[in-house]
């Protein structure tokens, strides 16, 4: 998922995946977002994003990236629609890269709400977690970089399981880091109404500094999520508890 405008070159990818949760619905992937930077608004983010600069973000600075939140229920629509709650390392610079993400999504697909957990190293496809969730799971995620690997973990510490990748992304800039709501699809699904999300324990490691969103060290974007009509859709809250904490509210 990278956030910059009118990256159309992947296809939309649905595969029917059989969820515990609910029944059988799509699993719509993940792609990047399309914002300029700096501006605040995407057509398919919303969330914060932390860089050492965000007009040039330093590419090789962030190593690590945390935050929790808990899954939301999604309630039934007129049609099928989408979200996708994930942390993450990169996606934000405004040159074509990579984005190394793990997450869960919340769907309402033909009747019937969707609920599964997924990770991604962009460009490469999503992968499904195979592990079941449920809304009102808590749920624990990083992402780490170590001598040249990725770790991905997801956590639910409601239903007692951990999951953890470990994947290798040579051309990974790193130089970002994302707590984040999305509207998927490389065509930008509908969102799906969730309500709200409630992130807390963000934090990152950039040039070996640990801080919060708010951490002096570095600088902060708080991102709306603006549909093609200019219709606000997604809106992150003000920082709380030191800068770890914030919500995401999806318009009525």
């Amino acid at each position: 998922m990278r956030l910059m405008t009118c990256r159309l070159t992947l296809s939309l990818l649905l595969v029917s995946v059989f969820c515990l949760a609910a029944s059988s619905g799509p699993w719509v992937q993940a792609f990047p977002p399309r914002a300029q930077a700096v501006q605040g608004t995407s057509t398919n983010w919303s969330g914060y994003v932390v860089a050492s600069d965000l007009a040039m973000p330093q590419p090789g600075s962030v190593t690590d990236v945390k935050g929790d939140w808990t899954v939301p229920p999604v309630t039934p629509t007129a049609g099928n629609t989408y979200s996708a709650i994930w942390i993450g390392i990169d996606g934000y610079s405004p040159f074509p890269g990579t984005v190394e993400q793990i997450g869960t999504e919340q769907d309402y697909y033909k009747g019937a709400a969707n609920y599964y957990a997924w990770y991604e190293l962009y460009p490469a496809a999503s992968h499904l977690i195979n592990q079941a969730i449920y809304p009102g799971d808590k749920m624990s995620a990083e992402v780490s970089y170590s001598n040249g690997q990725f770790s991905l973990t997801l956590r639910d510490l409601t239903q007692n399981w951990k999951d953890v990748e470990t994947q290798q992304l040579n051309k990974a800039l790193r130089n970002s880091a994302e707590w984040i709501v999305e509207a998927p699809g490389n065509i930008i699904q509908p969102l799906a109404q969730f309500g709200m999300v409630n992130f807390s324990n963000a934090s990152a490691i950039i040039n070996g500094h640990t801080g919060t969103i708010s951490d002096r060290s570095w600088r902060a974007d708080a991102i709306t999520l603006v549909g093609f009509n200019g219709t606000v859709e997604a809106t992150p809250s003000k920082l709380t508890n030191g800068g770890g904490s914030f919500s995401v509210t999806r318009s009525p």
